[in-house]
């Protein structure tokens, strides 16, 4: 017998909450530090509780819960792209005159793992 699709997505739903609290709590060093606070312990808290709420509407609703659970999942992974990805993302970093190793002094990007050598950014 095959699950519905919406107590598909509760345990989808489910298995990601799971995820993130191991992320949280359990040392995973040096993947995660959990042995410094990084002081989200309250929306840690939170995180579990919603969803667990989202499990449930999804295992029992097929009409709201469904809408509820993509609004809040959409929020949550626009805020880890705004705050992880985005600032990280070697597009997001800002052109600066450096010197290459031509002795020029244009505009270039620093590339990670060059030992500070750059690579000139393109002009449009």
């Amino acid at each position: 017998m095959a699950w519905p699709a919406h107590r598909l997505a509760a345990a989808a739903v489910l298995v990601l909450g799971i995820y993130l609290q191991v992320v949280a709590w359990v040392d995973l060093y040096p993947w995660n530090d959990v042995r410094r606070s990084d002081g989200q312990e309250t929306l840690d808290v939170l995180a579990a509780a919603a969803t667990g709420v989202l499990t449930g509407a999804l295992w029992v609703s097929r009409v709201w819960a469904p809408l509820l659970s993509a609004m809040a999942l959409s929020m949550w992974a626009w805020l880890q792209a705004m705050t992880w990805w985005a600032p990280t993302s070697p597009a997001r970093r800002p052109a600066r005159p450096r010197s290459t190793a031509s002795g020029s002094r244009t505009p270039c990007m620093y590339c990670p793992g060059t030992g500070g050598a750059c690579r000139p950014t393109p002009t449009t």
